[in-house]
């Protein structure tokens, strides 16, 4: 009786290790131009459930997050815990743009995205990121919005994809 569900972009916390982006590098390299984007390892487990699941009911709808941008874009170099480099949100809202593009190749429509899995909580033990309330805005307003409109893209952005007792973080961004 499901009709919506969230697919995670790369990795989740419930993946096996290692962990991964769609666009990692060797540790002290980054790929700024996304050369090495690929949704490659989705195609061998994630894919095949989610065209499972659609067989069932082809009506289902999919909204999408990361657990982490790739790790070339953290502050920390890391998936885990840290914080995305703002020298990076242009990247990242491409990065997001090819996600959901990659995955309607595939014949998988993504009708919305989210910027980040529950950005106000980052240990660094598994994949995250945080955020505050003002960098996703930021993001949103100045990179990933025009990013999508540009490209044509009419998968919507939701913003907080986190506590539902925190309603400053979303209002921040709604302002």
């Amino acid at each position: 009786g499901m009709n919506l569900m969230r697919i995670c972009l790369g990795t989740s916390d419930f993946t096996r290790l290692p962990w991964y982006s769609y666009d990692d590098m060797p540790v002290g390299q980054s790929d700024p131009q996304l050369h090495h984007f690929s949704i490659e390892k989705d195609k061998k487990s994630v894919l095949p459930i989610i065209k499972m699941a659609l067989r069932i009911n082809p009506d289902l709808k999919f909204f999408a997050s990361p657990w982490s941008p790739p790790a070339w874009m953290k502050t920390n170099k890391s998936m885990c815990g840290g914080t995305i480099s703002p020298d990076y949100y242009e990247v990242f809202a491409e990065y997001l743009a090819r996600s959901v593009k990659a995955y309607q190749a595939e014949g998988i429509d993504i009708i919305a995205v989210t910027p980040q899995n529950e950005p106000e909580y980052f240990p660094n033990t598994y994949p995250t990121c945080g955020w505050t309330a003002e960098q996703q805005r930021d993001l949103i307003r100045d990179h990933l919005g025009p990013t999508f409109e540009k490209q044509k893209l009419a998968t919507k952005i939701w913003c907080y994809d986190h506590n539902f007792n925190h309603p400053n973080f979303p209002a921040t961004i709604l302002q």
